[in-house]
């Protein structure tokens, strides 16, 4: 059993996306953030817990043995065994072996036999000739996707009538491109990403107090430092792909939701009135969205078509369909194609009203929606589930493009050709869930309904 002092400090260590891993998820997942978050601590604190109380099969893995010598292992070794000597740890019952020619590096835990096993995917046969309970991958955005289903193709497979919980496979990263594997396999609905934060890590922020420690303000001092894409990724832990994103401020870890105010998606969507907004589209994607208006002003994102390749007419099938028994919307705002908008008013019974199209003054308007407000939150919110990963267009998906508004907001940036400055145009691309977004902001804006009077 695990000393009381050590469970106290696990649960200190142990915070935030890691944290959920003691629910004993299955399956593949991958917690991303930015530098210095704690994620690796936590995921080898998490897996020696596990070690002490169970009898498993553990495979930490990177590109290369070496990368992961220097990184993770260090980690496991200083840290969480505690001053390690290169043949037995301080805490007691955990032996090392060093690896021959044929067998891999390992630790063996005494007490319950658990073994954790260590290599690098440039040595493979070492390491992928046996099954795992648990595998962990360090830095996950370094492998290519063929080596991940490699790997979950060693994930261990319960024998007849053996009782034994089923296996997982669980990566570590900073962000990438909004492009990588990763985010296409969570798209589909085939891995779980779970972000983490810097106040997750208590080297850095102290939860008691809720302020930064002196370590904490020196490390985001220095993440600070850097510039473009380096800073979106490492400081503000950002998929992003290009430099000059747009919404700067916008943050999955703050403007996606699961709940609002203590209420899910469904109470919401009951309980509000509703603003649709649309994009045309066929060979680009048709978007729409359902946005819920609530007491204190917030737009709350409840439900999303992104499609490509389906005509107005079934669009609005579908949309009839899936907001039967929903409040009618007060307002649809929509692009101005005359036969398109014909074409869905009459298959919805509905009136539209056309876009105020402005691109600066729009990007301003949401631009002002995100950030947070004394109240905690931001004016602009997005569930979760307003468009599951069972709903998303496979095409856009395998293309490496965007698949639903959450995803355009960073890959939206601005145009920094030459003879462009930046902030005055956005690239013309991976924008239609933005520009819906733009169009339901302006029509919030105070001044709008000067500006549209008179258009039905």
């Amino acid at each position: 059993m695990v000393a009381a002092v050590r469970d106290i400090e696990v649960a200190t260590v142990v915070r935030g996306a890691a944290a959920r891993l003691f629910m004993r998820p299955t399956g593949e997942v991958v917690i991303s953030g930015p530098a210095g978050t704690g994620k690796t601590r936590a995921i080898l604190e998490w897996l020696h817990e596990r070690c002490q109380s169970e009898t498993i099969r553990v495979l930490i893995v990177r590109k290369t043995l070496e990368s992961l010598k220097a990184s993770a292992l260090v980690t496991y070794q200083d840290q969480v065994l505690y001053e390690f000597d290169g043949k037995e740890s301080r805490f007691d019952g955990v032996t090392y072996f060093g690896g021959n020619k044929i067998l891999p590096a390992s630790f063996t835990y005494r007490e319950t036999g658990s073994k954790i096993i260590v290599g690098g995917l440039d040595k493979p046969s070492k390491i992928l000739s046996t099954e795992y309970d648990v595998i962990y991958v360090n830095e996950a955005t370094e492998l290519t996707l063929d080596e991940w289903e490699k790997l979950i193709g060693r994930k261990q497979r319960p024998k007849l009538g053996e009782h034994r919980p089923a296996s997982l496979i669980v990566g570590d990263c900073n962000p990438d491109a909004p492009t990588h594997w990763i985010k296409q396999r969570e798209a589909l609905g085939l891995l779980r990403h779970w972000p983490s934060r810097h106040e997750d890590n208590p080297a850095m922020w102290d939860s008691e107090r809720g302020e930064w420690t002196q370590s904490g303000l020196d490390y985001i001092a220095n993440l600070d430092t850097l510039t473009g894409v380096r800073k979106e990724r490492f400081r503000f832990g950002r998929w992003v792909a290009a430099e000059g994103q747009v919404y700067e401020g916008w943050d999955p870890l703050v403007h996606v939701i699961d709940s609002y105010q203590g209420m899910d998606r469904e109470t919401v969507i009951q309980k509000f009135p509703h603003y649709w907004d649309v994009d045309f589209g066929f060979t680009n994607p048709f978007v729409w969205h359902d946005w819920c208006l609530s007491p204190d002003g917030d737009l709350v994102l409840v439900d999303e078509v992104y499609r490509t390749q389906v005509l107005v007419e079934d669009h609005a099938v579908n949309i009839r369909a899936r907001t039967e028994g929903r409040p009618h919307p007060i307002a649809t705002i929509t692009d101005h194609d005359a036969e398109d908008r014909a074409t869905l008013e009459r298959h919805l019974r509905i009136r539209t009203t056309p876009a105020i199209k402005e691109v600066s003054p729009g990007i301003q308007a949401v631009a002002s929606r995100l950030r947070v407000q004394p109240n905690g939150r931001p004016r602009l919110l997005l569930f979760r589930d307003a468009c599951p990963p069972r709903e998303r267009d496979r095409s856009l998906i395998e293309a490496g493009k965007p698949s639903c508004t959450m995803d355009e907001f960073t890959t939206y940036v601005w145009d920094i050709r030459p003879g462009m400055r930046k902030g005055e145009q956005p690239v013309k691309e991976h924008d239609h869930g933005m520009d819906g977004t733009r169009y339901q902001c302006m029509h919030h804006e105070p001044r709008k309904s000067n500006r549209i009077r008179g258009i039905r």
